[in-house]
């Protein structure tokens, strides 16, 4: 999974869920750098979610492939947006 931030901003991301049986509900926190980009591995099957925390702000996407790209994007002044 490719994970970006668009945004001047630096974020931390949060994805959980995924795996089955013991390790179901697995979660990684991410250090996410304005501009940046991180890959993860999930432990399959998904779905997980992809949570966005910039400052007091957060924002979720629910991806469902290992193998899919979630952006940060600005939306407004100051909102942001998980797109996927």
């Amino acid at each position: 999974m490719e994970i970006v931030n668009n945004t001047k901003d630096d974020a931390t991301v949060r994805v959980s869920g995924g795996g089955s049986g013991m390790v179901k509900g697995e979660v990684a926190n991410l250090s996410l750098p304005a501009g940046g980009s991180v890959s993860h591995t999930p432990k399959p099957p998904g779905p997980w979610m992809v949570d966005f925390y910039v400052g007091k702000h957060q924002t979720r996407r629910t991806v469902h492939s290992a193998t899919d790209k979630v952006t940060l994007n600005r939306e407004g002044n100051n909102g942001f947006r998980a797109d996927g």
